[in-house]
């Protein structure tokens, strides 16, 4: 489906499940934006109908702005979401106990996500998929209305500036900078972990015990610390740094460097053409330029940012890398393995002079984002670069940092395949962790307390 990076959050918290009604599937013509036209992996899925299970999340006004414009956050829901006006003909369901959130990755593709998120969770067969509330959230690049959205209601969507989700970007279009990409996810997850109050305030809706999410690991460092969340993430193209050092250069060696990669030397990089390699997204460097003002309160208080990078030895956050994601279509002298050329695939751009070469003699594609899509969109910028010259290798990498920050081992697993979502929803690594069961344990014995900072 073609994404930049598998990010899986999973967040045990608890919830509740009413006030949200599914768009009418008799009366609707439905609007088709351009990331979620391609319904392949949904029909092969047997849900040819996905658009009937689109849902909305009123916005908050998070920064006063004052704007008389009613904001939605357009998402798919397998079961009504909690809400502060529920339809009359809609009851929260008390068999739903377990709620997960999958989020896309660069191409927006939200109705493959839901698709591929519920097949997940339906291959755990017996009662999981009537007690789970499977979510997910659209960052789109249009903005829609909701007559568009859901066939029915007032107001527009939120809608960002290509992939500035991925860091907390704030909203665009109009009202602009109404709130961030992160500040909508504390909303929804606060939604889950507290429920919502009847119009009358008298009660609660009904909550769950436990949420899975998936979204990015910057959002796992600014979000506030919850014991009952915990983050899986998986194959980012970058991993967020929390301090100037990085890799020694001969752990980012342009080739393959295998499951068993470690990396034990860190420090700054002596840099003359790359000055900007901690700058945010990349670092907490220049955090005030970073168009997010979820972020940029962050660069105003140096003890703020202190305490985040504390905190987050507390969070309990693991890692699943495919052990074939290690394709780099686009740095020249970038060895590739065989497994990552492709015939018949039309991976682009392809632009490494290695890759170009092997292209040329073999008549396959070289693709980096395989089996997910067909788009090459790994991350070579000399700031990415420095952390590694794959995804795995940068995985691998950044578990190796944070072990020489913090003192402490992060969980990290690995999955048989390249860069597929689908093969790490099946993983032995995100059954154990996702489901019930394991989330009963916010922190293990192997992750340990937190420590204080290697400085």
């Amino acid at each position: 489906m073609g994404v930049a990076a598998l990010l899986l959050l999973a967040i045990a918290v608890r919830v509740h499940t009413a006030g949200w009604a599914r768009a009418d599937e008799a009366t609707t013509l439905w609007f088709v934006p351009d990331d979620l036209s391609n319904t392949s992996s949904c029909d092969s899925l047997g849900m040819e109908r996905v658009e009937l299970y689109r849902a909305v999340l009123r916005v908050n006004d998070s920064y006063a702005t004052g704007a008389s414009e009613d904001v939605f956050f357009p998402l798919f829901s397998s079961h009504p979401l909690p809400g502060p006006a529920p339809d009359s003909d809609l009851e929260a369901d008390p068999a739903v106990r377990v709620g997960m959130i999958f989020v896309h990755g660069a191409l927006r593709n939200a109705n493959a996500y839901f698709c591929e998120g519920s097949s997940a969770v339906a291959s755990r067969g017996g009662d999981v998929k009537a007690r789970t509330l499977v979510v997910a959230p659209w960052y789109g690049t249009e903005q829609l209305s909701a007559e568009e959205w859901m066939g029915r209601g007032n107001g527009t969507s939120t809608r960002w500036t290509n992939n500035s989700w991925i860091q907390g970007g704030d909203t665009r279009g109009k009202p602009k900078r109404f709130s961030t990409s992160f500040d909508i996810m504390d909303q929804l997850v606060r939604l889950l972990l507290d429920g919502a109050p009847l119009v009358d305030g008298a009660k609660l809706y009904p909550r769950l015990d436990h949420v899975v999410i998936q979204f990015a690991f910057r959002y796992s460092f600014f979000a506030a610390l919850d014991t009952r969340v915990r983050y899986l993430l998986s194959d980012a193209a970058t991993w967020m740094y929390f301090s100037p050092e990085r890799p020694a250069p001969r752990c980012t060696l342009l080739h393959d460097s295998g499951v068993s990669h470690a990396c034990v030397e860190f420090g700054e990089p002596d840099v003359e053409e790359c000055t900007g390699y901690n700058n945010y997204k990349y670092g907490l460097g220049n955090l005030s330029s970073s168009e997010s003002r979820y972020v940029e309160r962050f660069a105003d208080d140096q003890g703020l940012l202190d305490d985040a990078v504390e905190l987050w030895a507390d969070k309990d956050v693991r890692f699943v890398f495919g052990q074939h994601d290690t394709c780099n279509a686009q740095s020249n002298g970038y060895d590739n393995a065989r497994s990552c050329f492709q015939r018949d695939a039309g991976c682009y751009p392809v632009s490494g002079d290695v890759a170009l070469r092997e292209m040329n003699l073999t008549g396959m594609t070289c693709c980096d984002t395989f089996p997910a899509s067909n788009n090459n969109v790994l991350d070579v910028n000399c700031e990415a670069m420095l952390t590694g010259s794959n995804r795995l290798q940068r995985g691998l990498n950044h578990m190796n940092y944070l072990t020489h920050l913090y003192s402490v081992r992060r969980r990290h697993s690995l999955f048989a395949g390249a860069h597929s979502d689908y093969a790490f929803y099946q993983s032995k690594a995100f059954v154990e962790w996702a489901f019930p069961g394991e989330l009963d344990l916010p922190h293990t014995k192997e992750q340990g307390p937190r420590v204080e900072l290697n400085r």
